[in-house]
């Protein structure tokens, strides 16, 4: 199951020309959100869990931003859950969107945590 979503996660992703591999653009972009800590995700380190939302509860994410795509793109959002925080690492244009319809649709969200905290599967 766990090698089943973090292949999930790493289809979801959409990495640049500079990341070797989608593991290395979700800790980029991971790492861009943390302001200075630097964390390793990676299917030795970290679980994924898939979780269906409902749009309204999307506003409780740690977005980076509020700019939205001109398109419907319908994939999952990957979410790192550190600490207190869900952190928004990809889809911010898609909740944007979402969140813009009106329609309270259910959402797939892929949730990383680092192995060791709750919920541990």
């Amino acid at each position: 199951m766990q090698s089943e979503l973090w292949n999930l996660v790493h289809k979801t992703l959409n990495p640049k020309k500079s990341d070797v591999s989608p593991n290395a653009c979700l800790n980029r972009l991971t790492n861009e959100r943390l302001n200075g800590t630097t964390i390793a995700l990676t299917p030795d380190t970290a679980v994924v869990r898939e979780e269906l939302w409902p749009t309204n509860h999307l506003t409780r994410l740690d977005r980076k931003h509020r700019k939205m795509h001109d398109f419907d793109d319908e994939r999952p959002i990957v979410v790192v859950e550190y600490g207190a925080r869900l952190i928004l690492v990809d889809g911010n244009h898609r909740v944007t969107r979402w969140l813009a319809s009106g329609h309270n649709s259910e959402r797939r969200l892929l949730i990383i945590r680092l192995r060791g905290e709750a919920h541990d599967s």
